[in-house]
């Protein structure tokens, strides 16, 4: 299997946050997006499967936030803008 082009790779982190948005209760959701998991490779697609549980998606919340504060929040909202 071959590697996605680098400007294709970039798309992938807001994708798993979309996905990963998918798993919240439909009231908490900001946007559905039923498809955002299934454009995604294997491996994120697990990562995004482990977000159904609460603690693996604070987890991977705190993990992207600790790269720049608000980061998870601001992709969530312009993904809603959209």
């Amino acid at each position: 299997m071959t590697k996605a082009p680098a400007v294709a790779q970039t798309a992938f982190g807001p994708m798993v946050i979309a996905a990963c948005e998918q798993h919240l209760p439909a009231h908490q959701r900001l946007f559905d997006d039923p498809d955002a998991a299934r454009l995604l490779p294997a491996g994120q697609r697990m990562i995004v499967s482990a977000c159904r549980w609460e603690p693996v998606r604070r987890l991977l919340v705190k993990a992207t936030d600790s790269k720049a504060d608000g980061l998870w929040a601001s992709v969530l909202c312009r993904t809603r803008q959209a």
